[in-house]
């Protein structure tokens, strides 16, 4: 069915062509739901063992259950069109859930940077200032900066969401994997360009600013790490282990892309699809797994839960 000639000035559904870019649409399909299932699963555990255990009630492990809610919000926005559309054969989406998942979507998108930025303010002060930690970070602080990552979020995003709601659709397809603000505002009847670009500078803004505040701390950390001796040097380094993986794999993929499209890299709809796919699922993959398997507390959680299972009649 050839879309490019159709041209309507009201909400239509949008027709989702990225399964034709892929010979086996099913596996990939079948790809996505086993990752997406990981997600949820290591999500879940985090959550269930820190909600339940008083012990583990500080400051840095709030972060790490709100991070692994924010993983489940993210990726669950993006996965439920991805397994409708390659595992069920659904074609179409409607214009208001596209509009919905697009507003969810970049929503979790600049929740996760923010969330990663406040847990390197969370290692600062404990490896800097750690006489003083109890008092700086406070439970009250904890929930006022979860609040305020998780509205600053969603402030920006509702105006994204109220821009795109405006335009007139004149190419109801989506070339893409799933409903986000570029394709959206490309399916419409206006000069896509300025208004992509009020995108980018609100997605560089937040998420690079994040990332400079971040290696702006760990740079510190650093410095402060150094004058150590060597024993408590590798400790404090090692509390930083999982929070580093945790950044690399968030920022690394957004960087090289970004970086790909700005001198010219020629990428085709399956290698754009695939990226675009793996920057969104990938962080929230190894999140969980970093911090349930890295972390002494939340394993000896999950050992004696299983333990206490198996045993009991």
């Amino acid at each position: 069915m050839d879309f490019r000639n159709y041209t309507v000035l009201v909400a239509p559904d949008f027709a989702v062509a990225s399964y034709i870019y892929f010979e086996n649409p099913k596996a990939l399909g079948i790809s996505i739901l086993f990752v997406y299932f990981l997600i949820l699963l290591g999500s879940g555990i985090n959550i269930y063992t820190i909600v339940s255990d008083k012990q583990l009630y500080t400051p840095m492990y709030f972060f790490i259950c709100n991070l692994s809610a924010i993983d489940i919000f993210y990726t669950s926005s993006a996965a439920l069109t991805l397994l409708a559309v390659f595992l069920v054969d659904v074609k179409t989406i409607s214009y208001k859930a596209c509009l919905v998942q697009m507003f969810f979507y970049h929503s979790g998108d600049l929740m996760e940077a923010v969330a990663i930025g406040i847990m390197a303010y969370d290692r600062l002060v404990a490896i800097c200032n750690p006489l003083r930690y109890c008092t700086i970070i406070t439970k009250n602080q904890i929930i006022m900066l979860i609040i305020f990552s998780w509205l600053f979020s969603v402030s920006l995003t509702c105006y994204l969401a109220f821009t795109a709601e405006r335009l007139s659709v004149c190419k109801p397809v989506l070339n893409a994997p799933f409903c986000d603000f570029q394709t959206f505002v490309r399916a419409s009847c206006v000069n896509a360009n300025p208004e992509i670009g009020k995108a980018a500078i609100i997605g560089f803004v937040v998420i690079f600013s994040s990332f400079a505040f971040i290696v702006l701390s760990y740079i510190i950390i650093t410095v402060v790490v150094i004058k150590l001796s060597t024993e408590s040097r590798k400790q404090m380094f090692s509390t930083c282990t999982s929070h580093v993986i945790v950044i690399c794999c968030y920022f690394m993929p957004k960087i090289i892309v970004n970086f790909a499209t700005t001198y010219g890299v020629v990428m085709t709809m399956s290698e754009r699809f695939s990226a675009h796919v793996a920057s969104t699922f990938g962080p929230s993959l190894v999140n969980p797994f970093v911090y349930c398997l890295r972390r002494e507390n939340i394993r000896k959680k999950l050992v004696s839960f299983f333990k206490i299972h198996k045993t009991s009649p």
